[in-house]
């Protein structure tokens, strides 16, 4: 097992991760955003914004869109992370409910097969 890394490690990775917080929309854009006059203009400033748009027949996709801002987020956290592999588990979207029930089966002494939440 790796040794545990050192709190001092994940300044640089904290800093990185604020910055993006703060770069990805601040309130000049999200007054912008507000005052678009229909939904094409939102779009046209969302990609002036760096938002990779999914398209399709029946318009934008906003769950592909979302989906994408969250894996680009991923992808950052874990480049600027020093011990990538720490954050392996964020990859899986559904574990948290086993996660949770694992906990809760390790608090009250039961055999994880046998919780039910």
């Amino acid at each position: 097992m790796s040794k545990k890394p050192q709190s001092t490690a994940y300044m640089y990775a904290s800093a990185r991760i604020r910055a993006l917080e703060n770069g990805v929309i601040g309130r000049d854009r999200i007054a912008q955003l507000a005052d678009a006059a229909d939904m094409d203009e939102l779009y046209a400033r969302l990609a002036e914004y760096g938002v990779a748009l999914v398209r399709d027949e029946n318009g934008v996709q906003i769950e592909s869109v979302l989906s994408g801002i969250l894996k680009q987020a991923l992808v950052d956290v874990l480049e600027a992370a020093p011990a990538p592999e720490l954050f392996d588990f964020l990859r899986y979207p559904y574990d948290c409910h086993n996660i949770k029930s694992a906990i809760k089966s390790y608090l009250r002494n039961l055999p994880c097969e046998s919780s039910m939440t």
